[in-house]
């Protein structure tokens, strides 16, 4: 199963809650400003899982090892491709190697990496409890062709592969 629609830097940016408004305004800010590069990330993770710390992956990957039991809208059918932040590392490196400027690149971990929520819990623990409710979007994944062709950039981490390495803290 492949995502309907990838993210590409041409998408119109349409907010929809205040976290994104916000967001938009500070990237029309950034943008004015010489040799700016703006990278629109859509589900950075680290190796370690926070209860109220963090982005999506270490808020569900703690709940699920922790406590065994997650309420997820729609079940978690939605879908995400969670980018490490060693990829994100290594995309700023490159940026800064071929003097990358005035671009705007969407960064997320790929087509290896297109997982629903519900998936991303059961490999952090395959015994955890789902409890479905209501809400919720279907998800999105990010194109992240332009950072492949301008960069040579690519996200080398997998998620199946390294969330064995994800810890509690």
């Amino acid at each position: 199963y492949y995502p309907n629609y990838m993210f590409n830097e041409l998408a119109r940016l349409s907010p929809k809650n205040e976290f994104g408004v916000i967001k938009s305004i500070a990237e029309k800010v950034v943008q004015h400003y010489p040799n700016a590069v703006i990278a629109r990330l859509s589900t950075p993770y680290t190796d370690n899982l926070y209860e109220n710390f963090g982005g999506l992956i270490s808020k569900i990957g703690f709940r699920a090892r922790q406590k065994g039991l997650i309420e997820l809208a729609n079940g978690g059918r939605q879908y995400r491709d969670p980018l490490h932040v060693s990829d994100l590392a290594d995309f700023i490196h490159k940026v800064f190697d071929v003097k990358c400027k005035n671009e705007i690149f969407q960064l997320g971990g790929g087509l290896n990496n297109f997982l629903s929520l519900r998936k991303i819990v059961k490999l952090v623990n395959p015994d955890c409890k789902i409890i479905e409710i209501d809400g919720g979007d279907n998800g999105f994944v990010f194109d992240n062709s332009k950072a492949e062709r301008l960069l040579g950039w690519k996200p080398k981490v997998l998620f199946e592969e390294n969330c064995v390495n994800l810890k509690i803290l």
